[in-house]
């Protein structure tokens, strides 16, 4: 293998673990926690008091309050914030940091300092690519995957990070218990994993110019590889060794996305790589730079708007009270979504900060979920309009029971009265045209009532 270089300390990744903390369908995509003012100030206060109880130690920064109590989106985050949109956020180790942000989404970000999974995963190839797979591999099945929680890599962080999860759902849940259709605690649990297999979690490999534009490129081709997920063993390391060098055979005279200053940046699926003359050592290094801070926050803004966009996706098809109107809505909010990012970034003063934001859309595929959510939206509509549960069924059945027998006793009184008496003599003359009348509408009824059905 061409290229080869020793892996050295130099080499760091930072993880960006979304989860969902709750609520329904609608109200995730149309940022239901800032949609009342008692509901977002409750629910932080709640979690702020079980950390109090459960989580001694760790300390809930709340950077969120209310500018207008009367216009209840009239709100500000405070300079407090850890990142744009952070409402509240939590330093649990210097590597360790928990955020929940605007749009009801909560974040974990993971400084993976000393390469602990990879170094626990090596191999014996000292390629800095290969060792990158294996580790943005088990970080996913670490991190996500209940199955390999077992593990004793990062016992500590997967413990809080659980706790923390536990916590913000008995919150929203307690809060929200009245209301109809929420996502349910275990659906809202292991969402992790998408229709085709995509994953939430994003990784930022920082390296120093150690690295070969060679072997960056290799990493940010990873999303062309089709890695095995079934159980940790050494066949695993070897598919994922054997898709490395597959790999190889797709790659062009491709270059680096963008250089600013003395930063690299290479954009992959699910992944960023950021080339560093100044070695990044800890999450604080990430603050003390300009771009790179900017950069994350770019990452994070993109996969908290996507996560909720890949959620709704995921569980879409199985909402079991999925009206029409609810369709309507779910498709009006993602329309407004797609052009609400546009704006944002076209409005934006800082260039750099546009440029980030543009290639964490284009990276994440952002625009492309959105259109697959529309798409099935549409699909969702087809099926809602021409499926007739048992239920209708059983209710059409009664309604045209109901109107034929109306038919059938006001023909039968009209006949009745023709017959019976002479029309002309028949003081209630009114009797017959009315019942008439009865009649013709109700075979309308029918006629009309049907032909909508079947439409």
């Amino acid at each position: 293998m061409t290229n080869e270089i020793k892996i050295s300390p130099t080499m760091s990744h930072l993880f960006i673990i979304p989860f969902e903390i709750g609520g329904t369908l609608v109200e995730k995509l149309s940022k239901n926690l800032l949609n009342d003012l008692n509901e977002t100030t409750n629910f932080l206060n709640g979690i702020n008091i079980k950390f109090t109880e459960e989580l001694k130690n760790i300390q809930l920064i709340n950077s969120f309050e209310w500018t207008n109590q009367d216009a209840f989106l009239d709100y500000e985050i405070k300079k407090t914030s850890l990142f744009e949109d952070t409402i509240a956020h939590a330093k649990i180790t210097n590597e360790f940091y928990f955020l929940i942000q605007a749009n009801g989404i909560g974040l974990f970000i993971l400084f993976d300092k000393h390469n602990a999974l990879l170094n626990k995963y090596n191999r014996d190839s000292n390629s800095l690519i290969l060792k990158n797979f294996i580790v943005r591999h088990f970080a996913k099945s670490l991190f996500i995957n209940d199955d390999y929680q077992n593990d004793k890599l990062f016992a500590n962080e997967i413990e809080i990070m659980n706790k923390i999860k536990n916590i913000c759902w008995d919150v929203y849940y307690s809060l929200n218990f009245k209301k109809k259709n929420l996502l349910p605690r275990e659906k809202a649990s292991s969402i992790h994993f998408g229709k085709n297999g995509f994953n939430y979690i994003n990784s930022v490999l920082f390296t120093n110019n150690v690295a070969t534009d060679q072997e960056l490129l290799y990493i940010t081709t990873s999303h062309k590889l089709k890695i095995n997920e079934s159980k940790l063993n050494n066949q695993i390391l070897k598919d994922i060794e054997q898709d490395f060098l597959q790999s190889k055979k797709l790659l062009h005279n491709e270059k680096k996305d963008f250089k600013q200053f003395n930063y690299e940046f290479y954009y992959g699926k699910d992944e960023l790589v950021i080339k560093t003359e100044k070695t990044i050592n800890s999450i604080n290094d990430i603050f003390e730079s300009t771009e790179i801070y900017l950069t994350i926050q770019a990452q994070i803004k993109i996969i908290s708007e996507l996560f909720i966009i890949k959620s709704v996706l995921n569980n879409i098809s199985k909402h079991f009270n999925f009206t029409l109107k609810m369709q309507k809505n779910i498709e009006t909010t993602v329309e407004y979504y797609q052009s609400y990012i546009d704006n944002f970034i076209n409005i934006h003063e800082n260039i750099f900060y546009k440029k980030v934001l543009t290639k964490a859309v284009d990276n994440l595929e952002y625009k492309n979920y959105c259109n697959a959510l529309l798409n099935e939206i549409s699909a969702q509509k087809r099926i809602t309009k021409t499926s007739v549960s048992p239920q209708q069924k059983i209710a059409k059945i009664y309604l045209n029971i109901s109107l034929a027998l109306i038919v059938f006793c006001a023909f039968s009184l009209a006949i009745y009265h023709v017959i019976a008496y002479n029309a002309h003599s028949l003081d209630n003359w009114w009797i017959i045209p009315v019942l008439l009348f009865i009649c013709i509408a109700s075979i309308i009824a029918i006629v009309i009532f049907n032909l909508r059905q079947k439409r």
